[in-house]
């Protein structure tokens, strides 16, 4: 751990000198809490936890800048570099709606827990029928229901360099104000809270403080102190997951 720490520190120090925005967007990233959640977690297929072989190389590669594979030319006809940085923004992203899916499904069983059963995709909120992703059947806060948008933005996509190499966590936020701006109606009677998780992991501003809170009454429910790292766990396994897919879409047939 010590040694560890030394190189960390190093890194740190020469961050002026990164010339790649790749670089310097991940290795920010990485100082933030959460982003590794997942190599925390038991290797236990039973209860979800383990990561195939692929899944763990390229939650790792990321992480560490190592290369993914060969540069080739991705489904869509963009090339694909060393990286394989291209699959988590492609429009053929193939691990968008599972990991959507995912994130969503562990939300609501973890609302369920506490006691506020939820549904997912609410229907007759909004008048040109615009469905957020959940919606709790209890109140949540100050007695309105909670209603959730969740969403995972791609950390290193072009559009995203300036930001996310400036502040960490900034890419996810800026999707929080979006989410909000699209369900800006819902205000007046529903307490909405954006869910926006970047690909490295990382928790938009509004998004770490609700997720700590809902741990938090995990814990307090279950009297289990580890309730709310096994939230944040599960959450990291469906991103990494989801990022595998995305990735290995570009290359397979």
């Amino acid at each position: 751990m010590a040694w560890d720490d030394l190189a960390c520190e190093h890194a740190l120090a020469a961050l002026p000198d990164i010339s790649s925005p790749w670089n310097h967007s991940r290795l920010l990233t990485a100082q933030k809490s959460h982003t590794a959640a997942w190599s925390e977690a038991f290797p236990i297929a039973s209860v979800g936890n383990l990561l195939s072989p692929d899944e763990l190389r390229i939650a790792i590669a990321l992480q560490t800048d190592v290369n993914i594979f060969k540069s080739t030319e991705c489904h869509c006809g963009k090339l694909v570099d060393r990286l394989g940085l291209h699959g988590l923004s492609c429009i053929k992203n193939a691990g968008h709606f599972p990991r959507h899916s995912a994130i969503n499904s562990i939300l609501k069983r973890s609302l369920t827990r506490i006691g506020l059963p939820s549904v997912l995709e609410p229907v007759g909120l909004t008048k040109d029928r615009r469905r957020p992703d959940g919606l709790t059947l209890n109140p949540w806060y100050r007695g309105r229901s909670l209603v959730w948008g969740a969403t995972v933005v791609d950390t290193f996509a072009e559009s995203h360099y300036i930001a996310s190499s400036a502040i960490p966590g900034s890419v996810a936020t800026d999707a929080e104000t979006d989410k909000c701006r699209k369900f800006n109606d819902l205000l007046d009677n529903y307490y909405f809270q954006p869910v926006a998780i970047e690909t490295t992991g990382v928790y938009g501003k509004s998004t770490a403080p609700f997720l700590s809170c809902l741990a938090k009454k995990l814990v307090d429910i279950s009297g289990v102190p580890r309730e709310g790292q096994w939230l944040h766990q599960r959450l990291s396994l469906a991103v990494v997951r989801g990022n595998t897919a995305s990735i290995l879409a570009c290359v397979q047939v």
